[in-house]
């Protein structure tokens, strides 16, 4: 991960000389408290009070001990952008009354400094977010206290994607994330080394499963999963614990921010009646497409991925797929037709697999769907790490709730 340039901001506060009493002992000073404080207004939650009590009262605690605070935004490239390392009094013997009034002066002007996070870039990222408090609770006092507190709904939507899919528990299916087991998902992070290093700090996780418009809401369920999702995430990482706290957002969502893509939230178990077959996903990481054309770049690593699908829908006789094809920002005729050719593709390599034709529904929706994520910057120039997610063939059950989604857009169309 690049190296992240801290901004410390520092805070000059005059303490009124009369405030001062001579002869008095020196307090004896508290633990000290290093607070990070990742989150703030984005696209997808409502309204969330940032100048709650118990905010307040962190800001105090860091104030008062002479520690430190970090303020780290939560958009789709998480920095810190304000750094505060609290310092004791210049002048030795402050009487309790105006110790308490210095640190209430500071926790005022530290508000001040967090009401300034709001997200500046696309999407949303926790996980590199707490990479970056790791950084911070790193350079703390072995004995301070660590505290992370969370303000967002935990619907990541970069590098811990939720709008992905994984194998389920037998390596069979894939399913969205939000219905994986938790150890696999912390095993998968472990491998790449993405595990934040929380040096046994607590945690306190607000507004967690919290949405607006137009992400959908999450059943109580999918918010117990969420949690244990975070909480697997963080006690691997070596936080003392993990607190996740009741907090109820406004129902106001904030306007004019950077887009934050949607996460599919609909249950993805297999009904017994009928076998639903999960939306798969052959992105540029599986099924790679030479540029600008429906062909194969490598034809035998085409094959070794569209065979195994191949074999899922076999095992399911009953279904019918789309084969949705989508691109990334461009013209929108070309793109079209792009993207019915590259669907017509994946359509004829999983019949030439044994998959009967008259259970694959080809349609191309270009760089105009309901799955599109904004991938152009204000120059008009692709980003790649979103442009290549919208680079796809989507293979959808017509019984889904995706399917759902398919027949609404060519409703719409």
């Amino acid at each position: 991960m690049s190296k992240i340039t801290k901004i410390v901001t520092t805070i000059v506060i005059s303490i009124v000389g009369m405030l001062f009493l001579a002869g008095c002992s020196a307090k004896e000073i508290p633990e000290k408290v290093n607070l990070v404080i990742i989150g703030g207004p984005r696209a997808n939650i409502n309204h969330i009070a940032m100048d709650s009590a118990a905010i307040n009262d962190l800001l105090y605690d860091a104030s008062y001990s002479y520690g430190s605070v970090t303020f780290i935004t939560c958009d789709g490239k998480p920095h810190v952008y304000a750094q505060v390392d609290i310092p004791e009094p210049s002048v030795k013997g402050m009487d309790e009354t105006a110790l308490k009034k210095r640190a209430n002066d500071y926790t005022k002007q530290l508000k001040q400094l967090l009401d300034q996070g709001t997200a500046q870039y696309p999407e949303s990222d926790l996980l590199t977010a707490t990479q970056l408090a790791s950084q911070a609770f790193a350079d703390a006092d072995s004995d301070s206290k660590c505290i992370l507190t969370i303000l967002d709904s935990g619907l990541s939507t970069v590098k811990l994607d939720f709008r992905q899919q994984v194998l389920n528990e037998r390596g069979t299916k894939p399913q969205y994330m939000l219905s994986a087991r938790p150890d696999s998902i912390v095993s998968e992070l472990q491998e790449e080394s993405e595990i934040p290093n929380l040096n046994h700090a607590q945690i306190y996780f607000s507004y967690c499963g919290a949405t607006a418009y137009p992400q959908e809401p999450l059943s109580e369920k999918q918010k117990g999963q969420l949690r244990d999702i975070w909480e697997s995430i963080f006690m691997a990482g070596n936080a003392s614990e993990v607190i996740f706290t009741n907090d109820f957002a406004t129902d106001m969502p904030y306007d004019g921010l950077p887009i934050v893509s949607t996460v599919p939230v609909e249950e993805m178990n297999i009904s017994p009646e009928t076998d639903v077959i999960e939306t798969i996903v052959l992105d540029e990481e599986s099924v790679r497409f030479k540029g600008d054309k429906a062909e194969y770049i490598d034809q035998d690593a085409a094959n070794s991925v569209l065979k195994e699908v191949a074999e899922l829908l076999i095992e399911c006789p009953e279904s019918t797929v789309y084969l949705v094809g989508t691109t990334a920002t461009g013209a929108r005729d070309y793109t079209q037709d792009l993207s019915e050719r590259r669907s017509q593709t994946v359509r004829s390599t999983l019949i030439e697999f044994g998959v009967p034709e008259d259970r694959l529904i080809s349609i191309g929706f270009g760089c105009s769907n309901y799955w599109h994520i904004a991938d152009v910057d204000d120059t008009g120039h692709h980003i790649e790490e979103y442009a290549c997610q919208n680079r796809a063939v989507r293979i959808i059950d017509v019984n889904s709730a995706d399917g759902e989604i398919v027949r609404k857009e060519l409703e719409r169309r």
